[in-house]
């Protein structure tokens, strides 16, 4: 399958901010998009892994990593981000 790039760079930007929903009011802080990287992707099985990339707090320390299943929908992406801190 593929996807124009704009819609890869509109799903990571959605899974990032799902992360930074999910987890920001345990950071206690503000934290960017350059926080957490892609490091494994699957269009296929609609999955993407991402890793922080530097610690944000004691429970949240660089190199940990969040699953997220996404589904391409035809105007935007859905995320679902799992975890645990």
């Amino acid at each position: 399958m593929k996807y124009p790039f704009y819609r890869l760079v509109t799903l990571v930007f959605s899974a990032k901010e799902s992360l930074y929903k999910a987890i920001h009011k345990y950071i206690g802080a503000l934290f960017g998009f350059e926080a957490a990287e892609v490091t494994h992707i699957d269009l296929e099985k609609g999955f993407l892994e991402l890793a922080l990339t530097q610690t944000l707090c004691a429970s949240a320390q660089k190199g940990m990593t969040f699953d997220c299943c996404f589904d391409l929908q035809e105007s935007y992406p859905f995320t679902l981000l799992a975890g645990h801190l």
